[in-house]
């Protein structure tokens, strides 16, 4: 399952040259356990997508790829960092404000209704 769903995503071979030089942290060691194995169904209700500037800055696709399942709308939350700084040291406090701020907007949205 791990192979298929790196192969529809395009990433098998980065992943694989790259995989040598990420740490052997278990939690980043999880977060790619869990890309590589992770199979997308579109959602119908608007997302909040958080993408590292790094992220960003290497991608072609402003959506990271996720735009196919976005059906119900969608904001992109830029955070600083990259997968393997994003919750340490000075970006984890950015990334809880910015989680703070989307939960807050879904709420505010929730109780205005359709």
């Amino acid at each position: 399952m791990a192979v298929r769903a790196a192969t529809r995503w395009g990433v098998l071979e980065r992943q694989e040259a790259e995989f040598s030089e990420k740490p052997e942290d278990p939690l980043v060691k999880s977060i790619h356990t869990s890309f590589l194995n992770y199979d997308a169904a579109p959602v119908p209700f608007p997302i909040s997508l958080y993408a590292t500037e790094s992220s960003i800055e290497k991608s072609a696709d402003p959506l990271l790829r996720w735009g196919a399942y976005l059906h119900g709308g969608y904001e992109i939350v830029q955070i600083p960092g990259n997968h393997f700084s994003l919750f340490g040291g000075p970006h984890v406090g950015r990334v809880a404000d910015a989680l703070r701020r989307s939960i807050r907007r879904a709420d505010r949205d929730s109780e205005a209704g359709p």
